[in-house]
C-alpha cells in the first residue's frame, strides 16, 4: 500500500474560513503549497501535486462540503473541469470523465478499489453514496486512464476517497440534514451521517461510519401521475479494525454493508417499479514495511445482491473474489513497483434466464511502473500492465509521463497511455432482460460485443503562486470498439460496438483567493464523435461550466453562491432524445457557533430549472430544493 502522507494545507481548495486566523491560515497555504502530496497518480510513494504524473485534483471534503448539500460523492467533486454528474429516474448518480461514463472510472476508498458492479448494465453507484461527507477526510481525482496501475475499469480516470482516522485521541462527528423539494412534487428527504474513530490499545485501533438517506419518490409539477425520481432508502455501515501485529506489520480487517431500497408507483406506461439493493464486502489488507519500501496485499469478497420486486425474473446476484498485491523500492533518484491481481466474478439468477446455472469469468494482471528524477525539476514516469481477462484474452497497456517545473509557480505535464476494458457479463449477456428508459424499454445483451481499447494523450500548463491558481489541459482520446446503447425498437434497446471513437477537448481551471471572498471556476470543452459518421457521441455535452463565489462576511458567517451551465446531450438511452442545455444556480449559507459546532441552510437549482422528460429520462434535475443542517465533532 501507498504512503499516505497527511496533508497540512487546503492547498488545491481555493477558499478558507473566514475567522481570526484567516490571514494566517491563508500564508500558511502559501507557503505549504508544494508539500501537498498526492498518492493516486502513481504506484509507488506519494509525490508533491505539482510533480504529480496526471491531471489529478485534490479536494479537501470539509471545505467542499460547506458550499453545498452533499448528497454524496458526486456533489463533492462537481466543481472539477473533465467531470460531468448526472442523475438518473432511479436516483442513482453517473460520474461522466471526458466523456466516458461510470462504466469507466474507478471508485476506491482508502486506495481500494470496488469490485460489484457486474450485475447492473448502468454500474453500481453504491460507492458514490458509501460514505458520509463528514468521515471523509480528503478526495484524490485523476482525470484520464490509469489502467496501466489499477486495471481496466480507470479507463476514465479513478477517484479515490480517504477517510478520516484518529489521530491518537477518539474523535467523531454527527450530521443530520432535512431536505425540501420546492420545485416538484413530492422529493423531500433527510440524512443522517455518523463517524467515530478510536484506539482500543497500543496494538488495536476502531474506525466506524455509516450514513442513513431518505428520499420521497418525486413527481414531475406538470405531470403528477409520472415518477420523476424514485423514492430511495440508502442505509451504509463501514468497520473497520487496524492491527499492529509487530514492528513494520500492520493488517486492516474491513467490514462494509450496504442496503438500498427503491420504488415507484406511477411510470410509464403504468408500471411500477420496486428494487432492493444489498452490498456486504470484507477486506483483509496486509502492509509490511521496509528500509527502502513497503509490500502490501489485499484480500477481498464482495457479495451483490439486486432484487426487482416487481419482475422477480430479472434477480442477480453477484459474487467476486480475489488478492491485489503490490511491492514497492524506493531509491535516492527513482523508485519501482511490481503489482498483480487475479479475481473472479460469478452471476446467478432466475432460472428463465440461467437455467439454474451461473456465469463466471476470471481476471489477471500484473504491472510495473517507475518514477525517474531525470533532473531537480524534471520527472519521468512509465509504466506497463498486462491484463489477462478469461472470455476477451490478454492486453497489454502502458504509460509515459512527463512533468517539468519551470520557475515561479509554473510547471508543465504531458504524456501518452493505453487503456483495455472488457464489456461486463451482463452486457454479453444475450438471454438476460432488464427494465430501462424509466420503465418504456427493455435492456437486452449482446453476446457479439468486443473489448474496449484506446489511446489517450494530454498536455497541461499550470500554475500555483500564493492564493492564485490556474490550469489549462488539452487531451485527446482515440478509442475502439467503445460500447454505447442501440435502440433495436422504441421498447427494446441492446449494447453495440463504435469502430472508432474520438474525444478531444480542453479543462480549464482558475481560482483566486482575496482577503475576505474566494472565487473558483471551471469550464470544459469537449468534443466527443463517432468517426463513421461525425454524430456526437451520447451523454456528452461539448460545454460544461461551473463558478463558485464564497464571501467570507463576518468570523462565524460564510454566504456563497454557485452556477453551473450544461449544453445540451443526446441521452444514452431513447431514440436519440436530447436533453436541452440548462443552468442551475445554488445559494447558501454556513454558520459557526464554534469549532465544533456549524449549521448550513441553502437553496439549490433556485430558478427551477428542468430538462427532464416523463418521456424520454435522458437526464433528471431535482426542483427548487431547500435544505438546512447541522454537524457536530467531538
Amino acid at each position: 500500500m501507498k504512503k499516505i502522507i497527511t496533508l497540512t494545507s487546503l492547498a488545491c481548495v481555493p477558499f478558507v474560513q473566514a475567522d481570526q486566523l484567516q490571514n494566517d491560515i491563508a500564508a500558511q497555504i502559501a507557503s505549504q503549497i508544494n508539500e501537498v502530496m498526492v498518492i493516486t497518480a502513481t504506484a509507488g510513494q506519494s509525490t508533491p501535486i505539482s510533480e504529480a504524473p496526471a491531471s489529478i485534483s485534490m479536494i479537501d471534503v470539509d471545505m467542499a462540503d460547506k458550499v453545498q448539500m452533499s448528497q454524496d460523492l458526486g456533489d463533492i467533486i462537481f466543481n472539477i473541469p473533465g467531470i460531468s454528474v448526472s442523475t438518473n429516474s432511479n436516483g442513482s448518480r453517473s460520474v461522466n470523465m471526458r466523456g466516458l461514463s461510470n462504466d469507466y472510472t474507478q471508485v476506491l476508498l482508502n486506495n481500494q478499489r470496488s469490485h460489484s458492479g457486474e450485475a447492473l448494465w448502468r454500474g453500481d453507484d453504491n460507492v458514490l453514496s458509501a460514505v458520509p461527507s463528514i468521515a471523509m477526510s480528503h478526495v484524490e481525482v485523476v482525470r484520464g486512464p490509469m489502467s496501466s496501475i489499477y486495471g481496466a475499469d480507470a479507463m476514465g480516470g479513478v477517484v479515490n476517497v480517504f477517510t478520516k482516522k484518529h489521530n491518537g485521541s477518539a474523535e467523531g462527528a454527527i450530521s443530520i440534514e432535512g431536505q425540501y423539494n420546492i420545485g416538484d412534487e413530492g422529493g423531500n428527504g433527510e440524512q443522517l451521517g455518523l463517524y467515530f474513530s478510536t484506539p482500543i490499545n497500543d496494538t488495536l485501533s476502531w474506525t466506524v461510519f455509516g450514513n442513513y438517506l431518505h428520499l420521497d419518490e418525486t413527481f414531475y409539477e406538470d405531470t403528477p401521475t409520472s415518477s420523476k425520481l424514485r423514492a430511495r432508502d440508502n442505509y451504509n455501515v463501514f468497520n473497520q479494525l487496524d492491527i499492529n501485529l509487530a514492528e513494520n506489520h500492520q493488517l486492516g480487517l474491513e467490514l462494509q454493508l450496504s442496503r438500498e431500497d427503491q420504488q415507484a408507483n406511477s411510470v410509464y406506461n403504468g408500471r411500477t417499479l420496486d428494487q432492493n439493493r444489498d452490498k456486504q464486502a470484507v477486506r483483509a489488507d496486509y502492509q509490511f514495511t521496509m528500509e527502502n519500501g513497503e509490500f502490501n496485499a489485499n484480500f477481498f469478497y464482495d457479495d451483490f445482491q439486486v432484487d426487482y420486486l416487481d419482475n422477480p425474473t430479472a434477480n442477480l446476484h453477484e459474487r467476486t473474489y480475489g488478492v491485489d498485491t503490490q511491492a514497492s523500492f524506493y531509491f535516492d533518484q527513482y523508485d519501482v513497483t511490481f503489482g498483480a491481481t487475479a479475481k473472479q466474478s460469478s452471476l446467478t439468477g432466475n432460472d428463465i434466464f440461467f437455467e439454474g446455472d451461473s456465469i463466471e469469468r476470471t481476471a489477471s494482471g500484473i504491472f510495473a511502473e517507475t518514477n525517474i528524477a531525470l533532473t531537480d525539476n524534471t520527472k519521468l514516469t512509465l509504466g506497463g500492465r498486462l491484463d489477462d481477462d478469461e472470455q476477451f484474452g490478454s492486453e497489454f497497456t502502458y504509460r509515459a509521463y512527463l512533468t517539468h517545473q519551470i520557475a515561479n509557480g509554473w510547471s508543465i505535464k504531458g504524456g501518452i497511455s493505453t487503456a483495455f476494458k472488457a464489456p461486463k457479463m451482463v452486457q454479453t449477456f444475450a438471454d438476460y432482460t432488464a427494465i430501462g428508459c424509466g420503465g418504456r424499454c427493455e435492456i437486452v445483451g449482446n453476446e457479439d460485443l468486443e473489448a474496449e481499447t484506446g489511446t489517450f494523450g494530454e498536455l497541461g500548463v499550470h500554475y500555483d503562486n500564493n492564493n492564485t491558481r490556474a490550469s489549462v489541459t488539452l487531451f485527446n482520446s482515440d478509442i475502439e470498439n467503445i460500447i454505447e446503447y442501440v435502440a433495436v425498437n422504441e421498447s427494446l434497446q441492446t449494447f453495440g460496438n463504435i469502430d472508432n471513437a474520438t474525444i478531444k477537448g480542453v479543462e480549464a481551471t482558475v481560482s483566486h483567493q482575496f482577503e475576505h471572498v474566494g472565487i473558483e471556476a471551471s469550464y470544459t470543452y469537449l468534443d466527443a464523435k463517432d468517426n463513421a459518421d461525425e454524430t456526437r457521441l451520447k451523454g456528452t455535452a461539448e460545454h460544461e461550466a461551473t463558478t463558485v463565489i464564497n464571501w467570507y462576511a463576518t468570523d462565524s458567517v460564510d454566504v456563497f453562491a454557485k452556477a453551473h451551465f450544461r449544453s445540451n446531450v443526446i441521452g444514452e438511452l431513447g431514440q436519440n432524445d436530447v436533453a436541452d442545455s440548462y443552468t442551475t444556480i445554488d445559494l447558501g449559507m454556513n454558520y459557526y457557533f464554534n469549532n465544533d459546532l456549524q449549521l448550513k441552510f441553502g437553496v439549490n437549482n433556485l430558478t427551477n430549472t428542468d430538462v427532464s422528460d416523463p418521456i424520454t429520462y435522458t437526464e433528471v434535475i431535482r426542483g427548487t430544493t431547500a435544505y438546512a443542517g447541522l454537524e457536530y465533532a467531538f
